[in-house]
């Protein structure tokens, strides 16, 4: 396979993309795919975090190791403005080392804005003052996630790093208890309820989003139903449960905890098919050969 060769910038350009760090030492900026990356030393970065948007300037390389080099010459958006630390106390209130490496910085906090965290405790910082040449970066506490080694601080900081929303809001919770739990029978909506249906999950699992039924028939083929939890009956375009479940795209599975894409009003009961239940839900009802080939289905 022929290997392609990727341009280099003219010395005085004016590049913009994205800032990816080595961290402390040195990183690049990252613009296309038809550019060599942009090698920016420690000296050259500005303030310039991983992630960041910044505008660049080509200088030349003295050295002569890299084909493209430059100098941040300004930060055009931040990645992020919140971050995952250890915090230490200082006599002016205490500072907070990032635990991601690719962000070589000290954020400050005033004494007032440390919640009350103690040294060592794992804790988020929002930052409110950018680092310059010379100084540190400068934050509130906005969370105390607790001590290394903390029955689910690790977890606690995944989701802290990660920014996984995991708190719902009051008007997202206030929908959710206002939906209602009868089940109505309607014209040219099938009553599957007399089916022997079966989940296959876990033994402590919650969410039983889906089901399935089989039974054979006088011919030897197989009638096989499969059946879906059917959420659209309580999320509605453009409601706050749909503008949440938009934000979250999905539930996501830790090791010790679930944070669903809907409140549990929703996940663990009125869209999930618990035994003794009923539930709404999209069914798909196939007559299946014995060979495994689909011969009707509705």
């Amino acid at each position: 396979m022929e290997r392609k060769i990727l341009k280099v910038y003219k010395p005085g350009a004016i590049v913009e993309g994205i800032y990816q760090s080595c961290g402390d030492k040195f990183g690049f900026l990252i613009t296309d795919e038809f550019h060599e990356d942009v090698y920016i030393s420690k000296s050259d970065r500005l303030n310039a975090l991983n992630g960041d948007t910044i505008e660049v300037k080509i200088i030349f390389s003295y050295y002569g190791r890299h084909r493209n080099e430059g100098t941040v010459k300004r930060i055009i958006a931040r990645a992020n403005d919140t971050f995952t630390g250890t915090f230490k106390k200082t006599r002016f209130g205490g500072e907070v080392e990032p635990l991601d490496a690719k962000i070589p910085i000290i954020i400050d906090v005033l004494d007032g804005d440390t919640k009350n965290a103690q040294t060592g405790q794992r804790v988020t910082v929002k930052i409110d003052r950018w680092p310059g040449r010379r100084s540190n970066a400068q934050g509130i506490i906005t969370e105390i996630l607790g001590y290394e080694g903390d029955a689910g601080v690790d977890i606690d900081t995944i989701i802290a790093e990660h920014r996984l929303p995991h708190i719902f809001g009051n008007k997202v919770l206030e929908e959710a208890k206002s939906l209602s739990e009868k089940i109505i029978p309607e014209i040219n909506i099938e009553d599957y309820r007399n089916l022997q249906l079966i989940t296959i999950d876990g033994a402590d699992s919650k969410d039983l989003d889906d089901a399935v039924h089989c039974e054979k028939t006088e011919n030897g083929n197989f009638i096989l139903g499969v059946h879906i939890a059917d959420v659209s009956r309580y999320v509605k375009k453009a409601g706050e449960l749909d503008k949440e479940a938009y934000k979250r795209g999905t539930s996501v599975y830790l090791s010790d905890r679930v944070i669903p894409m809907l409140p549990f009003k929703l996940s663990n009961d009125l869209c999930s098919l618990n035994a003794n239940k009923d539930r709404y839900a999209v069914s798909c009802i196939m007559e299946v050969t014995r060979e495994g080939k689909i011969k009707t289905k509705k």
